[in-house]
């Protein structure tokens, strides 16, 4: 838009034609002016207030000598006394007199406005004795129209009395006066006279003269795209700038068209269906039986949700407001350090029949790691019923909240109630879990086994106080076509680009006090879990016992579960067997000593239990060697089957 020049006439023009256009509407002077709404109004505020004799004063002082502009931003000033005054138009003709004759700023005609309203009169008003902005650079400018016309004269002068060849060179010597004088003039140095100044003050005058460039005055607020329509008329070529300014214009005006034209089309056709919807149901006779229905509808919903807030935000709005929307895998309401960091899993040490932890890791701050019971092989066996082959199994570590509210805490047990959230295991059983009854000391699971109701079902309830320990690990499921075509260390957390294709689940092991079987809960989403765990501490701290410490599940077999071929199936994070750098798809061939048969899986399992603290060797077989052997001859011909065998160092601690 060209908008109103401040520092022309052309608002008089434009008021002109906003007068001769009385019925024209907003949108309709806006696109024949080529101007914004405000300033539109800008104008109108103008036409009220400015009459013709007005008008015709404002251009006659701008051809009057010495010439004076009265601007746009001036005659707004001026309109200020528009409903400040009784008598609007003899006041601003006496204001616009004042004005003209003295050629005040801007600034100086809003100081005569606020002095007239006063109840002064405009003549008595006295501008202040600071130079305002702009009124020495129009006095320069009228002393330049005249000495330029009085050059002029005396120009034409020295021609004609030098063409009559008479001997007198009165006008000549005028005008080598007139022009000494004007060298010698404020005026002269004001024009720019540059004569007398040396050639490191023109270069400094030419290095600090430049014009900003396009983007600058569009950053600065000033119209530019006049500027560049003109420069491509004139065939000049634009900048890099210049384009990139242009196609953001272009890109304004295509958000503006789809703002202004496309939402409304939408809106119309939207309209336009619920119209015809509507005509078609009352035709049909079911109009007012499906507005009922409608209306019913959002009032249940209605219902539901003041029930929902209710139970949430009633008795804790802030626990609402963190529940509902600051819950989410990547911004976790319940805990506030969640890490997958590579954390020492406990070791297992042989002891006759019974495996004690021996070695407690470092536990995140407010979380203890403390063992508290011993751990048999066929207990922690069936904590890895629900775990897959070709799994590895990383401590899952995070903090759980505390500050957990009650109905919080009770309506996400009974998430385990029926849920699809939650897979349950009870030993090495999957059960589901029918109905839940949570108390104060205790809880008690209605527990059925299998799908059909009629296998029966069974009551498993234990004491708050019996929670010993949380197992929590992230279990992540490997395409064995990638775990056996790696020979890295795919356990480890640090390398886990290697794991690309891979499933996440994340499992809770209950840890109860002389409790043979263990109850073991999965779930796909780790908020879901961390949510879980801290409705449990909630109960746990309601009974007078103190939080349950969180720590990874043992593993077995310096971590690894092999199946019977000696194949790594299983990989726990953070074992000797994963420091090993053993992967996925390895083979076992043999614990302490090279043989040159493979040792059975029993065999290697109790050899890899029975390991003494320090550094013990074993010797393995990579997927591929196996495979390769497999070409030459079976596992049943074992005087045949000779696969390239790798020794490694376990280092127990």
């Amino acid at each position: 838009m060209g908008g109103l020049n401040p520092k022309s006439l052309s608002w008089l023009d434009q008021m002109d034609t906003l007068k001769g256009n009385p019925n024209a509407s907003r949108i309709e002077l806006q696109k024949m002016l080529d101007l914004g709404n405000s300033q539109i109004s800008n104008l109108r505020t103008l036409g009220d207030c400015f009459d013709p004799t007005a008008a015709e004063k404002v251009r006659q002082a701008a051809i009057a000598k010495p010439p004076f502009i009265l601007s746009s931003k001036s005659a707004l000033a001026l309109s200020g006394l528009n409903g400040k005054v009784a008598d609007l138009p003899a006041s601003l003709h006496a204001a616009l007199d004042v004005a003209l004759a003295r050629q005040l700023a801007t600034g100086e005609i809003k100081s005569l406005v606020k002095w007239i309203i006063q109840g002064n009169s405009p003549e008595s008003f006295k501008e202040s004795a600071v130079p305002q902005k702009g009124s020495s650079s129009r006095l320069v400018e009228s002393r330049q129209i005249d000495d330029l016309d009085q050059l002029a004269q005396l120009v034409e002068w020295a021609r004609a009395e030098k063409a009559q060849d008479d001997g007198k060179t009165t006008a000549q010597d005028k005008l080598k006066a007139h022009l000494g004088k004007l060298s010698l003039s404020p005026t002269a140095k004001a024009v720019g006279d540059t004569s007398g100044t040396s050639p490191d003050r023109n270069k400094k005058s030419k290095k600090g003269s430049g014009n900003p460039s396009l983007l600058l005055e569009w950053a600065a607020g000033i119209s530019i795209y006049s500027q560049i329509k003109s420069k491509i008329k004139k065939g000049q070529s634009l900048s890099l700038s210049d384009i990139g300014l242009l196609a953001l214009h272009v890109i304004g005006k295509l958000l503006h068209w789809l703002r202004k034209d496309l939402l409304k089309w939408i809106g119309h056709g939207i309209k336009s269906v619920f119209k015809i919807l509507i005509e078609s149901l009352k035709i049909l006779g079911i109009y007012n039986f499906v507005r009922a229905v409608v209306v019913l509808a959002l009032f249940a919903l209605i219902l539901w949700k003041a029930w929902d807030m209710r139970q949430y935000g009633f008795w804790h709005p802030i626990n609402l407001v963190r529940y509902k929307f600051f819950s989410s895998p990547q911004n976790t309401g319940t805990s506030s350090s969640t890490q997958h960091a590579d954390v020492p899993t406990p070791v297992v040490v042989a002891s006759s029949d019974k495996h004690e932890i021996k070695k407690h890791p470092q536990s995140p701050r407010g979380i203890s790691s403390t063992p508290i019971m011993a751990l048999d092989v066929a207990w922690t066996q069936q904590t890895l019923a629900g775990i897959p082959p070709n799994s590895v199994i990383k401590p899952y570590v995070f903090e759980p909240d505390f500050a957990m509210g009650s109905d919080m805490a009770y309506h996400l047990i009974m998430d385990l109630q029926g849920s699809e959230k939650y897979t349950v295991y009870w030993g090495g059983d999957k059960v589901q879990v029918t109905n839940i009854i949570t108390g104060a000391s205790q809880i008690t699971l209605t527990l059925q086994n299998g799908l059909i109701p009629l296998l029966g079902s069974s009551k498993f309830d234990f004491y708050w106080a019996d929670l010993k320990i949380f197992h929590v690990n992230l279990i992540e499921f490997v395409d064995p076509k990638i775990a056996n075509g790696n020979n890295g260390p795919m356990a480890q957390p640090n390398l886990a680009t290697h794991l690309v294709g891979s499933r996440h689940v994340y499992q809770c092991t209950l840890v109860l006090a002389e409790s043979k079987k263990p109850l073991t809960l999965q779930c796909n989403n780790p908020v879901d879990m961390e949510r879980l765990v801290s409705a449990l501490e909630f109960y746990i701290k309601l009974s007078g016992t103190n939080a349950v410490p969180i720590n990874g599940l043992p593993y077995l077999n310096q971590g690894v579960r092999l199946d019977k071929e000696g194949k790594i199936i299983t990989l726990w994070a953070g074992s000797p067997m994963d420091k090993a750098r053993m992967v996925l798809g390895d083979f076992l061939w043999s614990v302490g000593t090279k043989t040159d048969h493979q040792q059975s899986q029993s065999e290697m399992e109790t050899g890899l239990q029975n390991l003494r603290p320090g550094t013990n060797p074993f010797y393995y077989v990579t997927a591929r060697g196996w495979k390769l052997a497999l070409q030459v001859s079976g596992p049943n011909e074992p005087d045949y089957f000779r696969p390239l065998r790798r020794k490694a160092n376990l280092k127990v601690p």
